[in-house]
């Protein structure tokens, strides 16, 4: 994985990019007042149109990070745990997959297929499948059996995976979810590896 510039921000500068559209900011129990910013910007020589607008707040312009990043053709990523915002470069556009070489002692192997779109990550898919060609997610009484004996629903913490990536934009954030270590290791590998090996040709499995 390339290395991330990681921008530390304070928490005045999230709740303006969450509260500035209507029109009011809160930061600490205080409120302040976001005007909308109908500013022009030029990147490189070329004129470029923010999906978001600044908002000037008590005489300062604050410009909202992933419109300015998307603009200038970088992908932009949330860590939660660290409040921390990744600014890294475009992934090529396609489908990129990835799959466990053989069965594990179990009887399963999984696989990943993670959908890149405008350069971005916009959906991430996880799933196992036995030798009988059963996949985990359709396996009623697995399911069953696996939330009694874990503890956890295991569509849910797919899901939280999946969330995970595309809300991150790099599986090196992407924590464990409690209950699915396993699953959770293999869906960070597989999307590391797909995401290396770059998007696979069309009709190709």
């Amino acid at each position: 994985m390339r290395n991330n510039k990681k921008f530390y921000l304070m928490s005045i500068l999230l709740a303006i990019t969450l509260f500035a559209s209507a029109g009011l900011v809160f930061a600490s129990g205080t409120t302040f007042e976001a005007l909308a910013a109908n500013f022009n910007f030029n990147i490189n020589g070329e004129k470029a149109e923010l999906s978001e607008q600044p908002v000037v707040i008590d005489g300062k312009t604050y410009l909202p990070v992933r419109a300015m990043g998307e603009a200038m053709g970088k992908r932009i990523g949330w860590d939660q745990d660290t409040k921390t915002i990744i600014i890294d470069e475009l992934l090529a556009d396609g489908t990129y997959k990835a799959e466990e070489p053989a069965f594990n002692e179990h009887g399963w192997k999984a696989m990943v297929e993670v959908t890149v779109m405008d350069g971005i990550i916009s959906e991430a898919k996880f799933d196992e499948v036995n030798e009988q060609g059963v996949y985990k997610s359709q396996d009623e009484a697995y399911l069953e059996q696996y939330k009694q004996v874990a503890g956890q629903d295991m569509l849910e913490a797919i899901k939280a995976l999946e969330t995970a990536l595309v809300s991150a934009q790099n599986v090196d954030l992407v924590d464990a979810v409690s209950g699915a270590t396993y699953a959770s290791g293999s869906f960070n590998a597989l999307v590391a590896q797909a995401l290396a090996a770059g998007p696979v040709e069309a009709g190709q499995n």
